[in-house]
This record gives structure tokens, sequence and C-alpha cells, in this order.
């Protein structure tokens, strides 16, 4: 798990890096690759499910071994489905490359590539006049990393010069992240009110509401590819990731936590027979939604917060921010599952 994780960061980090060289709808397409993938899971889950527990009531007591192979068929196909996703994307990020790499460099020379090594960097760098005709001082190596522009040419890049540009949107990734990662929680400890329909049964709720969370998620992240609908403006983003801290309380107020509107699993009271299971799939919804809207507004106005040679720094940068963004989410989870429970 940790070896994969590592490999997920190091691939995401390089891919934004790269394509905010290139223009905002190819960040978006990334962040949208990113929802699909996160819907895939729990639609396998939840046919897994379905199908272990239609076999469960056709199958006799002495035939329960059975369950073990439809448990390891389910699982051997989530990992062609998951293979199947990551084959496609490295498929495209390929073609990508390869049919307008000019985009990225405009160096034919075969050792170009989008992003070169530090040293590389250094060495190119080293041979280009300054405007004194002298090389950078090596003393100040330290203190600038160098990046290649759309012109071939290397330049040196303050990291903090580029975060103080990208604050809002720094600020604005990382809200949205660190609060998103509690959407599992309520999953998991919000009951559903209804029974009766195998959609309600308590081992099928918790992937279904997974997937209207990612499907919300999914819905919001698409709409970004018009430009009527990204969001804009320094204020605009503050108080979007704001407001969407107001989805906490409301799923505390208004839905099912712990069974605390039947009673413990049992019958609906007043309220609960009110509210239902609608409302927490719409808040649920609702959340997925906000949360691949400003996340992709974010990440796709990254690259003009700076100059064109700082884009790719800053998209490691922005990528920096969603990864502990989700790393403080996963400690607030940890919080509200304790102080649930």
């Amino acid at each position: 798990m940790f070896c994969s994780t590592v490999g997920t960061s190091l691939a995401q980090n390089g891919s934004f890096a790269i394509v905010s060289l290139f223009g905002p709808i190819y960040t978006q397409a990334i962040m949208v690759g990113q929802a699909i993938a996160g819907i895939l899971p729990p639609i396998v889950s939840m046919l897994s499910i379905i199908s272990s527990l239609s076999h469960d009531d056709k199958t006799k007591p002495g035939e329960r071994g059975e369950n073990e192979e439809i448990s390891g068929k389910s699982t051997f196909f989530y990992f062609l489905v998951a293979s199947l996703a990551a084959l496609v994307a490295f498929t495209l990020f390929k073609i990508v490359l390869k049919t307008d790499p000019e985009k990225i460099l405009t160096n034919p020379e075969p050792e170009s590539s989008a992003v070169l090594l530090h040293d590389e960097a250094v060495h190119s760098y080293d041979s280009l006049p300054t405007e004194n005709n002298t090389t950078p001082n090596a003393e100040d190596d330290d203190d600038y990393d160098f990046e290649v522009c759309p012109t071939g040419r290397t330049h040196e890049v303050d990291p903090y010069k580029v975060v103080s540009k990208l604050r809002v949107p720094i600020f604005t990734v990382f809200s949205v992240f660190s609060v998103t990662l509690a959407y599992p929680v309520f999953s998991e400890l919000v009951q559903p009110v209804h029974t009766g329909p195998i959609l309600f049964n308590r081992n099928v709720f918790i992937p279904f509401a997974m997937f209207v969370w990612n499907l919300g998620d999914l819905a919001g992240r698409l709409i970004c590819g018009s430009s009527k609908w990204v969001v804009r403006g320094d204020n605009n983003f503050i108080m979007y990731s704001i407001a969407r801290f107001a989805f906490l309380p409301a799923y505390l107020l208004l839905t099912n936590v712990n069974g605390r509107l039947t009673n413990g699993g049992g019958a609906a009271t007043g309220l609960g027979q009110w509210l239902g299971d609608e409302v927490f799939l719409v808040i649920h919804f609702l959340f997925g939604f906000t949360n691949g809207h400003l996340g992709s507004s974010a990440m796709m106005a990254s690259p003009s917060y700076v100059d064109p040679e700082e884009r790719e720094k800053g998209g490691s940068l922005m990528t920096l921010a969603l990864s502990m963004g989700l790393t403080a989410g996963a400690l607030f989870s940890l919080v509200l599952v304790r102080i649930l429970a």
C-alpha cells in the first residue's frame, strides 16, 4: 500500500506539472479522469455484494463455501477494471506527448523532455549567457529550481515566489480536499431509514452512498469543461472553500448518523420518516459536486497566476497542496470517527 501510494503521488505530480504547460482543459481532463477512477470501485463493490446476497438466498447451508469463489471472481474483475483504466490513461498520455510535444518544448534534440532532472537543467542553464555574460553563482543553486519554459530555454524559478503567487489556489485546493475525506466516514456511519429493497440493505447502502458522492464529484468536474462554469476570482475561491464546511453540520443534523433517527436501527421516528434517505443522498451528491467543481476550478486557474516559465513548478506545487489536503483530511477523518463512534 505504501509503495502504491508513493507511485501514485509521483505519477500525479508529474502529470499535473506537464499538463500545466498545455492549458486548463488538460488539467480538467486529469481531474475528470480521477473522478472516473473514483466511481468505478463502488460500482464493482455494489455488484459484488448484490451478487453475493442473491447467491446466499439460493444457497443451502452446506454450500456456503462457493461464496469464496464469487468473492474471488469479483476481486479479479475489480483488478481488470483498475488495470484497464490505468492502461487507457497511460496510452492517452503517450499520444499527447507524441502528437504535440512542441507545446512542452520547442527544442527538437532527442535528449529534451518535458521534465529535466535538476542536474541536467543546471548544466543546460550554465551553457546559456546571462545578462552579465556570467554563469549563475553556485551558491544560488540551493534557492532556485531550473525549469523549462515553452521556448526551450531554462529559467531560474524561485519556488517561494511561485507559492506566493498561488496562495489562493493552494489554500482552495488544500481546504477542499481536507474536508472532503469526511465523506467516507458518513458513508459508513449513516444508516438507511428505508427497509425492504436490496438497495437499502446495510451492506449495499454503503457502496451506493459512495457511488452517489463520486457521481456528484464527476458531475462537478465535467461542468468545468465549459468556461462559464469555472470559478474565478480570489474572493469566490475563498468564500466557496469556507462554505463547504457547512456540509459537516448538515450531515450531523439531517442524516441518520449511527441510526439516531431510527432508534439504533429500528423503526424510523417522525423526523426520520420526514427526512428519509433522500436528504442524505442529496447532501452526499452536493458534497461531491462541490468537491469536483471547486477543486477542478482551482487546479485549472493556477497556471494563470504564474508566468509561463513557472507553470511546471506551479503544477507540482498545486499537486503538493492537494496531497497535503488529503493527508490533513485523513487525519481529520480519524478524529471525526472517534467523536461520532
